[in-house]
């Protein structure tokens, strides 16, 4: 819906350029209506609501203040939707089924997080930046050579890994969802399901330092582990042969226990 509005908008725009008459032209983006709407319905600020379901404080208000040019991720979609207690497709105008009375939507209580400066200082942060061994469009970085690059602090729920590792994220080969110089968190023993981001680390030779890619797990295929990339959009089949591991990446919910 809201890539049919924006395509319509730049249509409208480059007639107006061009000397013809448009009215009307600027469609209005439901999804900022029925969030202001149901935020009403519930009583709730949008720094409140971000915070129900994030560390972001301005999660829903960054979102209100690109107006008719939002245009979130599906993953924040869904964040809002849950704490507005509708669905995705009502909060993206999809469909007019009225939201459930806002007395019917419970809350979890507040959770309190812990002090960021008690957790210890000890995740090794792993990888550099380096070109792909796979193709020149997939971007990929040594992981475990040498020492790591940084350590930062231990989020609560790595505190009983003592294996878990961090990456910077290198390039915009998974922006918006992991953009450039984020920190990503890895666990390498929780199983990955189809969806999940995963950092797939391979080898192809016996003196190959190896390589790490950041991406969408999708799913086993024979002698294949397929993957999916953002930008440019690609899926990947990598040879189990080559696969050294496949870490699960976690969101900021699965880190703090939320």
């Amino acid at each position: 819906m809201m890539r049919f509005i924006n395509r319509v908008k730049r249509v409208l725009d480059r007639l107006v350029q061009t000397g013809v008459r448009v009215y009307n032209r600027i469609m209005p983006n439901p999804l900022i209506e029925r969030i202001e709407k149901r935020l009403a319905e519930l009583n709730l600020t949008p720094r409140a609501a971000s915070l129900r379901v994030s560390t972001n404080a301005d999660l829903i208000r960054g979102i209100l203040r690109a107006g008719d040019e939002a245009n979130p991720t599906q993953e924040t979609i869904d964040k809002v939707a849950t704490v507005l207690g509708v669905s995705r497709e009502w909060l993206l105008g999809n469909d007019d089924k009225p939201p459930p009375p806002a007395g019917d939507v419970r809350f979890a209580p507040d959770i309190r997080l812990p002090s960021w400066n008690t957790m210890p200082k000890d995740v090794p942060v792993w990888g550099t930046a380096a070109g792909s061994l796979i193709d020149h469009n997939i971007e990929g970085f040594h992981l475990f050579s040498g020492e790591p690059i940084d350590r930062v602090r231990r989020p609560p729920a790595l505190a009983n890994v003592p294996d878990a590792y961090a990456i910077y994220v290198s390039g915009d080969s998974m922006y918006p969802m992991h953009p450039p110089g984020e920190l990503r968190f890895v666990h390498p023993h929780r199983p990955a399901a189809a969806g999940d981001t995963v950092i797939v680390s391979t080898r192809h030779w016996e003196t190959d330092p190896g390589q790490g890619y950041i991406k969408l797990y999708r799913r086993r295929k024979g002698d294949m582990i397929v993957l999916e990339q953002l930008n440019p959009g690609a899926t990947i089949e990598i040879p189990v042969k080559y696969v050294v591991s496949v870490h699960r990446v976690l969101n900021m919910n699965e880190l703090f226990g939320v």
